[in-house]
């Protein structure tokens, strides 16, 4: 994850030499993107396409000072795994976004591992998608935005943030209840899926890093 986090500094500094001067000192990644003061916080900014290094489109936005990139989804399936969905199946002309090859490639490999009592009081921050699906989860469209897990001294004892580019998304749940958490072995990310057993409901599947 540092790796990448790195690699999306790269990119974004890349991205901003020719309008942003290059010399903006003490610029986070998202400011260097989309100006200063903008993407420094919780809520998303604004998508905006771009490049990867093979020449494929991404959408990149800013939040908690980073870069996040996601794409659009042409193959109509979301594999959700391993977030307790195999596979969703879109089937309207609905925005669907999903995060890029690697990043998923990565969450799968790397977060593997239960909470232990090294997350105690601690918060992760990351981005997050929502998936919207009808009752018999076959997908209609996707929200993009970020997550906030924060624990307390119990480690039972969460919050869990989802700040979406559409407020109507946004939501918070206290408890696990319904929340699935894979850690990295220094338990210092994390990949976070959460769903309820009413049909219809979002499902919303971010990842993390320990702030």
């Amino acid at each position: 994850m540092k790796n990448y986090l790195l690699l999306i500094s790269i990119l974004s500094l890349t991205a901003c030499g020719g309008s942003g001067g290059g010399g903006e000192n003490g610029l986070t990644p998202a400011e260097n993107l989309f100006g200063a003061g903008i993407g420094t916080g919780q809520t998303p900014t604004h998508l905006v396409p771009r490049e990867d290094g093979a020449g494929f489109e991404i959408l990149s936005f800013g939040a908690w000072g980073n870069v996040y990139d996601i794409k659009e989804n042409p193959n109509n399936k979301i594999d959700l795994r391993p977030w307790g969905y195999s596979q969703l199946t879109n089937y309207s002309s609905g925005a669907l976004y999903d995060f890029i090859g690697q990043q998923k490639l990565h969450m799968q490999e790397n977060y593997r591992f239960a909470k232990d009592a090294s997350v105690a009081n601690s918060t992760f921050v990351g981005p997050a998608i929502a998936y919207h699906t009808d009752n018999s989860q076959r997908l209609l469209d996707s929200d993009y935005g970020t997550m906030k897990l924060q624990f307390g001294q119990d480690i039972d004892n969460t919050r869990l943030e989802f700040v979406m580019n559409n407020p109507a998304n946004n939501l918070t749940v206290t408890g696990s209840e319904n929340t699935r958490m894979l850690f990295d072995s220094n338990r210092g990310n994390v990949a976070v899926g959460y769903w309820t057993t009413r049909g219809g409901d979002p499902i919303y599947v971010g990842y993390g890093s320990k702030r």
